[in-house]
Parts: C-alpha cells; structure tokens; sequence
C-alpha cells in the first residue's frame, strides 16, 4: 500500500522584458548617489527606479527614459541607509522581474577631523594640528575654540561643518 500525492503545477512563461543587471551604487555622497545598471534590453525599456529610507515602508519612484544606463538621486539624508529596486518597463504591460539591489548608506555631512595634535601649549597660546576628514565638494572649514579649563588646562574644540 503506497501514498499517492496528487499536484497541480503552474506553469507561467517567464517575462519577455529582461531584468538589468550588474547593479552599482557609485558616487555617495552625503545628500546623493548615482544608481547604475546594465540595460538588458537594447535600448527598447525604460526602467522604473525605487528608493526609500531603509527603516520606511513608502518606496518613491521615477521612470527613465528608454536604454537608460544610471539614476542620479538626490535629496538624500546623511548617514542614512538606503534601499533600492529596479523594473525594466518593455511598454504594453510587459515589464521585467524587479531587481532588488544592495543597500547603501549615504556620507556623514560633517565628519570630525581626525589626529588632533597640540604642541607648545602656553598660558595664551597652543599651535595645533589635525587630519582633514575629506569629502568631495566639501568647502568649508574648522573652528578651533580654546577653553580654560578651572585647573587651567586646555580643551579643544573643534566644528567640521562650516561652509
């Protein structure tokens, strides 16, 4: 006496609009990145583009232009993850498998300068020295503000972000 499984299998013939590929998230900065991908369909798809704060539900979304290769976004928020995902769209109702790609992170827009260094420290004076923390297209500069302290040592403070 044996078992008899009975199944019933779909078959749905895979989408004739391909998915891109070979996904990259290329130059991040603090408030942008650039989305890239390889177009799998000759130029013939526009593709829908999604984005969305990793710890949110509400995706956003944009339509390239056919054979499009990169999508610029920006408005982003600093030190934030985010998560994105791609559709080719062939026209007529026929689009691709969404692709979902790896998340990023976006730059610190004010980083802290690294290797403070203090030398010949006076009752009025102190030469300092430190490493810029470097993010492209930042123009702005330090403010150093020296404190006495009540046992008159010196505290250094310093700010990043000044544009």
């Amino acid at each position: 006496m044996g078992i008899t499984l009975d199944f019933k299998i779909n078959v749905t013939p895979a989408p004739s609009c391909t998915s891109p590929n070979t996904l990259i998230v290329n130059d991040i900065r603090p408030d942008s990145a650039e989305l890239t991908w390889v177009d799998t369909t000759n130029g013939n798809a526009s593709y829908i583009v999604e984005w969305r704060e990793a710890s949110t539900t509400n995706w956003n979304s944009d339509t390239t232009t056919a054979g499009a290769t990169s999508y610029s976004l920006t408005g982003l928020t600093p030190q934030t993850e985010y998560e994105w995902k791609i559709t080719a769209d062939c026209g007529g109702g026929d689009t691709s498998n969404t692709i979902t790609a790896n998340n990023f992170t976006t730059l610190d827009a004010c980083p802290s300068p690294s290797n403070l260094v203090v030398n010949n420290v006076t009752f009025d004076s102190a030469d300092l020295s430190w490493t810029r923390s470097f993010i492209f297209g930042f123009t702005g500069s330090y403010i150093v503000r020296m404190e006495r302290s009540r046992n008159y040592n010196l505290d250094f403070l310093y700010n990043w972000c000044r544009s």
